[in-house]
């Protein structure tokens, strides 16, 4: 199969394809930009523009940030040893001088890093370099709603060669190559120990300073399987200032085999230090994965296993919750005099259900938004859907107990949570288009909202 594959390569590059260069883009160090955000931070633009009078009237906030790249190479050249390694040191020296510097002068400091997928690389014209920018504006505007606005948010943006071919029609079928190749970068290369790096340095710095690693498609599973093996001895591979996120992760269930075995798995969800959030209606982990591992050569990792050939997303009886959002005005409001309850719910507490109210208070004396939210374990019971609507609000996002009826079991001693998601969470409020919004949406304002108040909860 990967010969065949190679051939539909080849035949592609004779037919007058570009191959995309395998090569450094950015400089090393930090680069400070900003965003404006809506009042109620439902919106971003990015740069921030000069304030005009509809802008003046609208009240838009202006959120700063600073903005690092770690680029990995993959084909040894004069300027990389091998897969996997960074083409310049300096990058990761720069990032690591700049978190110590912030620690020494007592700044504390949020590093967001997010390794891209599929298609991307780290040149500034790639689509995910420029959303780069809206994530950390929403982190931003996330923290000072936390309380948290002296906090100074570092992003680091993870770039490879996630595409070969410079050719769209082309470069359909190079979904299995870059798949492995992202295995081989993890596996080979220095990404785990880099991340260790950052994340000591964060470690010794203020008490409030925390780190996000967030990997989506190809870097999700990039990611799992640079840190999957630290996980698998201790559920805190980068200290416990830090979080793992993967977003609509393209790698099997079967690569997490080791974690669901009985002596690893809980019979009560402890809070999570990894979170694997995947949209159920994600087209390209739930079905175009499939047929690119039979077609493409992706090695299962335990072929003879019911987990074999399906995302770690879309197996049901790996999923351990589900998570989802509402407008209020959408959904019912219904007993509003109930709204303060829910605003004050430690929702990643552990339970069969969580419901919550997130608001977003405008400075400029309009009215708020309020945000329904809802975490749940999967599989949930008609017990638990009733138990839910009782709450008197926002009950039309409940829904109906799940088809799934297999029994609750968590795995890595509970704290690695597989949660279902739909377009309200792997989206972008519909306010900014994407080519593929269930998919490739990672800007979203209300998961922000709650992964700040997850890293600044107790563990």
């Amino acid at each position: 199969m990967r010969a065949h594959t190679g051939l539909l390569l080849a035949f592609a590059l004779l037919a007058g394809c570009t191959a995309v260069p395998d090569k450094q883009y950015q400089s090393a160090g930090f680069q400070d930009r900003s965003c404006s955000l809506s009042p109620v931070g439902r919106d971003v633009t990015c740069p921030s523009t000069a304030t005009s009078a509809a802008d003046a009237k609208d009240a838009r906030v202006e959120k700063h940030f600073s903005v690092a790249y770690l680029e990995y190479c993959e084909l040894e050249s004069e300027l990389c040893k091998g897969p996997g390694q960074l083409f310049s040191q300096q990058q990761l020296q720069s990032i690591q001088q700049q978190v110590e510097a912030s620690n020494a002068a007592g700044e504390a400091t949020l590093v967001v890093v997010y390794v891209h997928g599929w298609h991307h690389n780290a040149s500034s014209e790639d689509g995910n370099v420029k959303y780069f920018d809206h994530m950390l504006a929403r982190y931003a505007d996330a923290l000072a709603r936390a309380g948290r606005a002296n906090t100074r948010v570092l992003g680091v943006y993870v770039g490879w060669r996630g595409e070969s071919i410079a050719a769209p029609i082309a470069s359909v079928f190079t979904v299995a190559d870059r798949g492995r190749t992202a295995d081989l970068l993890a596996k080979r290369g220095t990404i785990a120990s880099d991340l260790a790096v950052i994340a000591a340095a964060v470690q010794k710095g203020s008490a409030s300073s925390r780190m996000i690693v967030t990997g989506h498609s190809f870097g999700g599973r990039l990611i799992s399987r640079a840190l999957l093996p630290r996980f698998e001895k201790t559920y805190l591979p980068l200290g416990d200032k830090a979080l793992i996120v993967t977003l609509n992760a393209a790698i099997g269930a079967d690569a997490f085999y080791e974690l669901y075995q009985p002596a690893r798995l809980s019979a009560a969800a402890a809070r999570p230090t990894w979170l694997n959030i995947t949209s159920l209606d994600d087209w390209a982990t739930r079905r175009t994965y499939p047929v690119a591992r039979r077609l493409g050569d992706m090695q299962p990792d335990h072929a003879d296993d019911d987990s074999s050939g399906r995302t770690i997303g879309h197996y049901p009886p790996y999923k351990t919750h589900q998570i989802s959002f509402a407008n209020c005005s959408t959904v019912g409001c219904g007993d509003k005099s109930r709204m303060s309850e829910l605003l004050a719910v430690d929702y990643w507490q552990p339970a069969p259900f969580q419901f919550f109210v997130l608001r977003y208070v405008p400075e400029n004396g309009e009215a708020a938004v309020n945000m329904c939210g809802l975490i749940r374990e999967y599989p949930y019971t008609r017990m638990a859907t009733d138990a839910m609507a009782a709450k008197g609000v926002c009950a039309d996002m409940v829904g109906t107990e799940s088809p799934h009826t297999g029994r609750k079991r968590f795995p890595a001693n509970g704290h690695l949570w597989n949660i279902e998601g739909d377009k309200t969470v792997i989206d972008t409020d519909g306010l900014q288009a994407t080519s593929a919004p269930v998919h490739n949406a990672v800007t979203q304002t209300s998961l922000a909202t709650v992964l700040v108040r997850l890293m600044y909860g107790e563990r």
